[in-house]
């Protein structure tokens, strides 16, 4: 469960996580997913990111990162994953530096050949 509720903080309270295709909306639905998933070994094999014009985000300093790697979950082969996600600043209790939190994320399997 402590696992599940670390990974729901990276997210905006009403976050969306799309996951091979499957909605799920909220910090609730998100801490109950994350607590589903068996164990799993993630490898990223490349990173980018950039930032979102202010234009398509009203303003709101926002970057889009894009993942992809491998993962292996606990009894199951090996996958190949894409993942896209976009991070948002918010501003902080204490006013210091901005605190980043995911707003949508989009996560995909990429196994053409299975």
């Amino acid at each position: 469960m402590a696992a599940a509720v670390n990974l729901t903080r990276l997210y905006l309270d009403k976050a969306t996580l799309v996951w091979n295709g499957n909605t799920v909306s909220g910090l609730d639905a998100l801490g109950e997913f994350f607590e589903a998933l068996p164990s799993s070994e993630f490898q990223v094999h490349t990173l980018d990111c950039q930032p979102v014009h202010d234009q398509a985000t009203r303003g709101q300093m926002t970057l889009l990162v894009v993942t992809c790697g491998t993962v292996k979950f606990e009894g199951n082969k090996l996958h190949f994953f894409n993942q896209n996600f976009l991070l948002t600043a918010q501003a902080s209790p204490n006013n210091e530096q901005p605190v980043w939190k995911i707003a949508s994320d989009c996560f995909r399997f990429q196994d053409w050949n299975s």
